[in-house]
């Protein structure tokens, strides 16, 4: 909550620069500290509830990063963006 707070006061006082803030959260990803700190079966529960049914891997945070610090993104602030293939969001049960 206090994060959400933050993140949307910095970008309503940046935005008149052309500031963008955003924060990117990452959720289990694909590394090898995850493959040492989660049992197999723990991995394949989270896979398995996954609609994308795998594990979200650093680069796909570096490309998020890169397209919001890019050029390219000129309208996405003050959002809280969710990486790891809609576990969050849409979780499945099996």
């Amino acid at each position: 909550s206090a994060s959400r707070g933050l993140v949307q006061s910095v970008a309503a006082d940046l935005g008149p620069e052309g500031q963008l803030i955003n924060a990117i959260l990452p959720g289990v990803l694909d590394t090898p500290m995850t493959r040492t700190a989660l049992s197999f079966e723990q991995i394949a529960t989270v896979t398995a509830r996954t609609p994308t049914r795998k594990l979200a891997t650093l680069q796909d945070v570096c490309n998020l990063t890169y397209f919001l610090t890019s050029n390219a993104n000129n309208g996405i602030t003050g959002q809280f963006i969710r990486v790891d293939g809609g576990f969050s969001d849409i979780r499945l049960f099996q």
